[in-house]
């Protein structure tokens, strides 16, 4: 069974995504930041532990549903939809948490909302709507391939 060329690169785009998290929140601990140009969250610089405390752990749960994602994709199981969907209320939520918190302005928590919503729309309209798409993961519900 094909994927369609979109999921392709959707596919691709998880995998580079997660490894490149990994390896972000390992350069984090390990503190490489000093090196190459410090740590910021949505563009305002921050200390090496706020990065850590705040945005480590949106980034380890974004790269591990991209992963998910990724795999199932390869694999061609339908729960891929599902993973991937599951990033941006994830975003949402944490964004208006933090800034509800105040570990982060509220012009961060809005724009997480802005950017959650807008994303979350193109990848809802890419993987449910797209009729590629749509008869890609039909196909693999007649397969019983999940």
């Amino acid at each position: 069974m094909s994927r369609p060329f979109a999921l392709n690169v959707l596919m691709w785009f998880c995998a580079i995504y997660a490894i490149g998290a990994v390896l972000g929140i390992g350069a984090a601990i390990l503190d490489l930041g000093r090196f190459i140009g410090g740590y910021s969250i949505g563009g305002m610089r921050v200390t090496r532990e706020h990065w850590l405390v705040i945005a480590g752990p949106l980034v380890a749960a974004i790269a591990i549903l991209m992963g998910a994602t990724a795999f199932a994709l390869k694999r061609h199981r339908a729960w891929a939809r599902i993973t991937f969907m599951a990033i941006w209320p994830l975003i949402l939520v944490y964004g208006i948490g933090c800034a509800v918190l105040g570990a982060v302005p509220w012009t961060l928590g809005l724009r997480a909302v802005i950017d959650a919503t807008l994303v979350g729309a193109i990848a809802s309209w890419l993987l449910f709507k797209y009729k590629p798409s749509r008869q890609y993961f039909a196909d693999l519900q007649r397969c019983m391939i999940v």
